[in-house]
């Protein structure tokens, strides 16, 4: 991309001129998929002359990402031991892993008192009129990811929303709210029994 070509080109000319090496770590989008690299530019020398640059960029990502996960662990660890609302707790996870993967959506929701519904618990970036139609959905087979997730107990994909049987009660809601794929997972206490769902939805 000519931005980028820019920034290398500017890197490259501060090298020349500076004789200092020159190190960063940046996004670049590859294939349409955003990953980290990290850069180092070196002056290479002739006779004591700066006649050019020699660099390198490799791929970080996967080193970013393990250090991402790491400081998202110890933030949420840090909010378990706070007065955060249960509330406010669950939504900081939910935003946290969003931001691991900007196109995804996620929500947690939990079984009420009588474990017979599901509230709409955490899910700040779902369309609002989508989490008040999810709200109190009842926990049984079919009743989409969630609902079966929270009854069954066991992983549920839905990779397409529009034909997957669970959700044809509620594939015009997820339409109207751009969702073509779901991704649900139950909570389990140590006892094994379901507390709620976590979900991931992709448009």
């Amino acid at each position: 991309p000519e931005a980028l070509a820019k920034k290398y080109r500017s890197d490259d000319i501060a090298v020349l001129r500076n004789g200092e090496p020159k190190d960063s770590e940046e996004i670049v989008e590859v294939n349409g998929q955003k990953r980290w690299y990290e850069t180092y530019k070196s002056p290479v020398t002739l006779n004591g002359d700066i006649v050019g640059t020699v660099g390198f960029a490799r791929d970080i990502n996967e080193r970013k990402h393990a250090e991402m996960f790491e400081q998202f662990r110890s933030h949420i660890l840090e909010l378990l031991i706070t007065d955060l609302t249960l509330q406010d707790t669950l939504e900081a996870i939910v935003l946290g892993v969003e931001q691991f993967n900007p196109e995804m959506l996620c929500s947690i929701l939990l079984i009420d008192a009588e474990g017979k519904h599901l509230r709409n618990i955490a899910a700040p970036s779902l369309p609002t009129f989508y989490n008040a139609a999810i709200d109190g959905i009842e926990v049984g087979m079919g009743v989409g990811c969630c609902g079966t997730v929270a009854f069954t107990g066991e992983l549920v994909i839905a990779e397409d929303i529009a034909t997957h049987p669970y959700w044809e009660g509620y594939r015009e809601l997820a339409a109207n709210s751009g969702l073509a794929a779901c991704w649900s997972q139950p909570i389990l206490a140590p006892n094994g029994k379901v507390l709620g769902t976590f979900a991931i939805y992709h448009r």
